[in-house]
């Protein structure tokens, strides 16, 4: 609203928003900040200065030969010149990490921006900048396709969560190439500055001074004009994804029509829906969004018309000619951009166009170039889009680098008749992993050289704690007469959570009573250090012993303490006794089908998970000794035996070691489908059991990608053995694993390792190296049960995670509304009015996003 009388001369700042993002052209100069937006895509002949002066890189023009840098790996390195220009080279590579580094000293949580200017020697091949940390997986920090003959600017960033020395390096995958660098840089900021420069740049780019000037009619300056400015809507246009159902609900429309001023479908506007059969379209639920959305004045993106993906192509789709095939297309888009010419402001014409090449394979190289062609013919005033995955979330994906991006968007332009095309670079943006924020901003300076729109198209964020382990209650209060009750008191409180978060524990906690009241009030899972392994319950054969086992079980289940089954068996061959080792293979059989059939028959029902074959990826015994199909069989009859409890693997190294490949994500998937191909296995439920001894320094990105992997199984995920190696950095890492796992929504559970013996003194708490069998690596509590800082940390953690304590009142309907995290809860509800006080119990499950209903009859 903007209301005056007449006309002013005034001064004032008002929000006039760019739809790209910052690192679009507006600050090429760096905004006069100390931060750098400005990137070159061109291959130049001679590389420009460092940036910053080439910040903490010693030497970074090797105007002092190769002082500050040394050699990686096993090529050969030296100095060489062009013109007054010096540079380093290497050569005699015969690994793609054969290259130059440098080692940095790196500053915790800092954000670093990287650049640097790189040459091969013959052809063109990407070239990445790499980061080695201690004890840990290399980080990619940036990336480009070099050429030769010219220099290519790099430019990348990163963080590290931990102060430390870190190498430099580059790689490339063509070992007959020699890698050319100069004018290196590498620039810290403190997150104070960095933010500044957040704030700098949007009052540089997302905001202009306006100047009014009121006259009169008659052309006289007036002076004390009142005047009110109201923004009716942004240029930069904030939207989101939705689907068929905002047609059918109201409060759904009523809620995201006022909010965004943008949007696209999720997949109504795709190929497979509306043509799923051949010549069978069908726009009427697109028909009715775009009206929709219209006529609340949402801009809309066509999202997608084709898609170079194979598999999202329909199967009639798949089974035409090369001439069938383009015909369809070219059909396809004419009624799709026909219909809704003038609706669709951007449109995503071939979607996923550096991951996929359907239509080049099919119809040519040119296939992509000539559909954006037709595209913008069919609709000259909408922009066309590319729209890709992975260029800021995945820095390793070199499909979708920045350089390559820039790359596609040329060849593009460069078909005849395209070469004044404006290419809309889409970002999909699905963080599943920690967003690396220096690598954004530094990709999003590359993409911002080109000159064209840049929008994030699809971005989400993996889902965390609040997400995943909370539900919205909505508690209906009536009275008997069934009578909404408005303002009744309700205090909740959670009894048990539906995350377990347990420990392992040992026969001494039979014995010391404060060792009990310590473990029992706060741990609602537990796994026997060795008190169930076959070697402790039958030593000697036909001697079985389950005295302990039995005191420790009834203990726990008194306490309603989860008890994991570990383990029934063990295919690591030293593992096993003596004299099951000397069995013949009919006698090691019945032997084995005995020890199942007498321990889980004893325990069936108390026992809530099995480890049934412990570490079988890493180790065969049984199968060596019964056949390849010895695990499957042995998990068939545990299913058997307790129907009830879930059957799980159980291996070390998958999430801690990435170099174990034994254990990678993928071979745990293939051995879950061996085991479920076995006749009568076909729908078992098998546990992904994780050991995570963690020796090695957490490596948090490589943790959560390989749960993504696993957790796409759909089957229940454990850390089943989980400790951290002591040192310094004990805590902090303990503290990260435990966020990290706790926030992933494929994860059900933890067990700490162990906890407690008498290895948690002071003396050997203190002595960072040892690894002796009595010195815990985890010591949550001394021998005395006084916390100690683990512990305090898990306690911390326990209370965080569990809701406590919440009061409210029902509103005028009956109802009250609260986000809970998922478990058991008591509520007492008391209604002065009535004098009513009631106590009731309900269960809070994570099988729907819905909130849940609950109702309670005073």
């Amino acid at each position: 609203m903007c209301t005056m009388r007449g006309f002013v001369h005034y001064e004032i700042l008002v929000v006039l928003c760019s739809v790209l993002v910052a690192g679009y052209a507006a600050c090429e100069s760096g905004c006069g900040s100390s931060y750098d937006y400005s990137a070159n895509i061109e291959c130049l002949a001679e590389p420009l200065p460092p940036q910053y002066g080439g910040g903490i890189v010693e030497n970074p023009t090797f105007d002092s030969g190769l002082n500050g840098w040394t050699a990686f790996g096993k090529g050969e390195i030296g100095i060489e010149k062009s013109k007054e220009n010096k540079f380093i080279v290497a050569t005699s590579r015969s690994l793609p990490n054969d290259s130059f580094s440098q080692n940095f000293h790196i500053k915790k949580d800092r954000p670093y921006t990287f650049s640097a200017w790189v040459q091969i020697s013959e052809g063109k091949e990407t070239v990445a900048a790499f980061l080695k940390i201690p004890d840990q997986e290399s980080i990619v920090i940036g990336s480009v396709v070099a050429k030769s003959g010219c220099w290519s600017m790099l430019k990348g960033g990163f963080t590290i969560d931990q102060k430390m020395t870190a190498q430099l390096y580059f790689l490339s995958n063509n070992t007959r190439v020699e890698l050319w660098l100069d004018n290196v840089s590498l620039k810290p900021f403190t997150k104070e500055q960095w933010s500044k420069q957040q704030k700098k740049s949007i009052e540089e780019v997302r905001k202009r001074k306006i100047r009014i000037h009121a006259y009169s009619r008659e052309g006289k300056k007036l002076h004390g004009v009142n005047i009110t400015i109201n923004q009716t809507r942004p240029l930069f246009l904030l939207g989101c994804s939705t689907a068929k159902r905002i047609l059918d609900i109201k409060a759904y429309q009523e809620w995201f029509t006022p909010r965004f001023t943008a949007a696209s479908f999720n997949n109504e506007m795709k190929w497979y829906y509306t043509e799923e059969l051949q010549n069978q379209e069908n726009y009427t639920v697109l028909d009715g969004m775009i009206s929709l959305l219209k006529n609340h004045r949402i801009s809309i993106r066509g999202h997608n018309i084709l898609w170079d993906k194979p598999n999202m192509n329909m199967d009639w789709v798949r089974n035409l000619t090369r001439q069938e095939l383009l015909a369809a297309a070219v059909r396809r888009m004419g009624s799709l951009m026909s219909r809704y010419s003038g609706d669709i402001f951007q449109w995503d014409v071939v979607n996923e166009n550096l991951h996929f090449s359907y239509y080049e394979d099919r119809l040519g190289p040119n296939a992509s170039a000539m559909f954006y062609k037709i595209a913008q013919a069919l609709d000259p005033q909408a922009t066309m889009f590319l729209n890709e995955y992975s260029t800021l979330e995945k820095p390793l994906d070199m499909e979708a680098i920045p350089s390559k991006y820039v790359e596609r968007i040329r060849q593009i332009r460069s078909f005849p008749g395209n070469e004044n095309m404006v290419i809309g670079i889409g970002l999909q943006s699905h963080f599943k992993l920690r967003p690396n924020i220096s690598y954004i901003r530094s990709s999003l300076d590359v993409l911002g050289a080109t000159k064209m729109p840049i929008w994030l198209t699809e971005f989400d964020v993996i889902r965390g704690p609040q997400q995943v382990r909370k539900r919205k209650i909505r508690i209906h209060v009536y009275s008997r007469e069934g009578k909404k009750l408005h303002g009744v008191n309700i205090t909740i409180n959670q009894t048990r959570p539906l995350f377990l978060l347990g420990c392992s524990t040992a026969k001494r906690i039979l014995d010391i009573k404060a060792y009990q009241e310590w473990f029992t009030p706060r741990f609602t899972a537990a796994s026997f250090n060795n008190e169930m392994k076959w070697y402790y319950t039958e030593e000697l054969q036909n001697q079985e012993n389950y005295t302990v086992l039995d005191g420790m079980i009834s203990l726990l289940k008194n306490h309603r303490i989860s008890i994991r089954g570990h383990n029934i068996l063990w295919d690591k061959p030293n593992m096993n006794m003596d004299w099951v080792r000397n069995l013949t293979r009919q006698e090691l059989l019945a032997a084995a089908v005995r020890r199942m059939g007498s321990l889980m028959s004893r325990y069936s029902g108390d026992i809530f998970q099995w480890d049934v074959v412990n570490e079988n990826l890493h180790f065969s015994y049984y199968e060596d000794r019964l056949g390849p199909n010895a695990s499957a069989m042995f998990y068939k009859i545990a299913q058997a035996l307790d129907p009830q409890a879930t059957m799980f693997l159980n291996e070390y190294s998958t999430l801690e070691k990435p170099l174990d490949m034994e254990a990678i994500p993928s071979k745990y998937v293939e051995r879950i489908r061996q085991i479920r191909s076995f006749p009568g296995n076909e729908n078992m439920v098998i546990g992904i059991g994780l050991q995570s001894h963690f020796i090695l320094r957490p490596n948090i990105s490589y943790i959560r990608s390989s749960l993504d992997v696993l957790g796409a199984t759909k089957m229940p995920i454990w850390l089943t053995e989980f400790d951290v190696i002591r040192g310094p950095q004990q805590l902090i890492q303990f503290e990260e694993i435990l966020r990290e796992v706790y926030s992933h929504p494929a994860v059900e559970g933890m067990i700490i390792w162990s906890g407690w013996n008498s290895g948690c003194s002071e003396e050997c708490i203190k002595v960072m190296k040892n690894r002796t069998e009595r010195c815990l690596q985890i010591c949550l509590t001394d021998n005395n049960f006084k916390n100690l800082p683990a512990g305090d940390l898990v306690d911390k953690l326990i209370q965080e995670w569990k809701t406590t304590n919440v009061q409210g009142f029902t509103n005028e309907h009956g109802v009250y509304e609260h986000r809970v995290f998922h478990g058991e809860y008591t509520a007492i509800f008391s209604h002065p009015p009535t004098s009513l006080n009631v106590t009731k119990q309900f269960n809070v499950t994570n099988d729907n996003t819905e909130p849940l209903d609950v109702k309670i009859y005073l």
